[in-house]
């Protein structure tokens, strides 16, 4: 057990072990010269009290220096302790010296604040001081007046944050997950358990939503970057379906406004044929767009050989691009009937949206463009700009792009950004 708490001019971390005995402490002190507690804690033999200075701390003072009683032991009266001075008193601060509770920079807390080790130390042993060491790089400063100091409320509301027990698990199971999915069938998403597991934590002020979400957002969209990575360098690897498959997640995450995807949908036509779309992608509105997902062959966007002094695209993209407008075509004519029925059938999943087959949209996701000469990636543009009103076409070397200047933004910065459409 631990308790901190201020005598007079010197703030006082104690100890009890957990079998009673400190021996082991003082042994280490004396032998390595340094004792270590919950990865946070760090003292050496100069810090220890004696039993004469701690007698001398509280009879200097009974109260501690906020005014309230001194800890009383209680059930503990009779157990052995170990007492270190974690700290000393300058002006209104208890100053704590670097490489107690940080590496390099002083601790400053303000004599009125509430002592607690709660205050030091988070869930799973992680070290509060060393964390924002790391960010601020300076000397710190709770509460008080200090130019630069955190307010004390501020701070105890950042330590209700600190990733849990349960998060610190669904993240490890998603890295591994992601990874082991390549090779082992059934594996669970647990990348897309984590994503709800974060959505539902954030019930905070909206005010706040960003800065509360920004590292588990930036940590997601490094792990779809791995994940996309591993899986272009493995491919060949993929059947076609397991690669939509995988491509479907990643796109659902990037895209969060898509809250269903229908897949193997039949297009019936007016003369009672009909046509076959492998997924349709349904938004919080009801408002359906259509996705088409290729393996990313090399030489699947445009010629290397020019027609008339211009790169054409590929029979692939041609011929892509004309199925999704096929497709907007026939979900257009479709009109309330297809509604009725699609409605119908996703209200075994999701009740209470009516689906509306109102100017579908397209998403096509193909090919690579990292091996494109300038001229083939000027022409590819001014096709992907011709179908921009109705469809938007993605290679695996933009969406990489994409993710790369989010994160790039998003570490210089410190703020969000979001990956849309328009993202260049």
């Amino acid at each position: 057990m631990i308790k901190i708490y201020s005598l007079d001019d010197v703030l006082v971390l104690e100890y009890w072990a957990d079998m009673g005995d400190t021996t082991w402490a003082r042994t280490q002190l004396r032998d390595e010269g340094i004792f270590s507690m919950k990865r946070t804690f760090t003292f050496t033999p100069e810090d220890l009290l004696n039993e004469e200075e701690r007698d001398k701390i509280m009879a200097d003072s009974m109260i501690s220096s906020k005014g309230d009683p001194v800890y009383e032991h209680d059930e503990f009266d009779n157990v052995e302790s170990i007492a270190f001075k974690l700290g000393e008193i300058e002006g209104d601060y208890f100053v704590i010296q670097s490489g107690k509770v940080t590496s390099d920079v002083k601790v400053y807390l303000h004599k009125d604040i509430k002592f607690d080790v709660k205050l030091f130390v988070s869930q799973r042993n992680i070290s509060v001081f060393s964390k924002l060491e790391k960010y601020i790089g300076s000397d710190i400063f709770i509460g008080g007046d200090h130019e630069d100091n955190i307010p004390e409320e501020v701070m105890w509301d950042l330590i209700k944050r600190f990733p849990n027990s349960r998060e610190k698990d669904l993240y490890e199971a998603a890295v591994i997950s992601s990874i082991i999915r390549e090779y082992v069938e059934y594996v669970p998403d647990y990348l897309a358990k984590y994503e709800r597991y974060l959505n539902r934590k954030a019930k905070v002020r909206s005010s706040d939503l960003q800065e509360i979400l920004e590292e588990q957002e930036l940590r997601k969209y490094k792990m779809i970057l791995d994940k996309l990575n591993l899986m272009l360098r493995q491919e060949s690897t993929y059947s076609e379906a397991q690669w939509q498959e995988e491509i479907l997640g990643i796109i659902t995450l990037l895209y969060p406004k898509y809250i269903h995807a229908f897949k193997n949908v039949t297009v019936k036509r007016k003369n009672d044929t009909a046509l076959f779309l492998d997924i349709l992608l349904l938004d919080s509105g009801g408002y359906v767009d259509i996705i088409e997902i290729n393996k990313p062959f090399e030489s699947a966007v445009v010629s290397k050989n020019t027609y008339r002094n211009n790169h054409i695209p590929y029979k692939e993209l041609a011929g892509t691009v004309m199925q999704i407008e096929k497709y907007i075509y026939y979900l257009n004519r479709w009109g309330a009937d297809g509604e009725a029925e699609m409605s119908k059938k996703l209200d075994s999943q999701i009740s209470g949206i009516e689906v509306k087959l109102t100017n579908p949209g397209g998403l096509i996701i193909m090919g690579r463009d990292h091996n494109l000469s300038p001229a083939q990636k000027s022409d590819f543009e001014v096709v992907k700009r011709k179908y921009k009103n109705i469809m938007d076409i993605l290679t695996y070397d933009e969406l990489i792009r994409r993710l790369e200047f989010t994160i790039k933004l998003w570490e210089a910065q410190g703020a969000p950004v979001k990956l849309n459409a328009s993202t260049t």
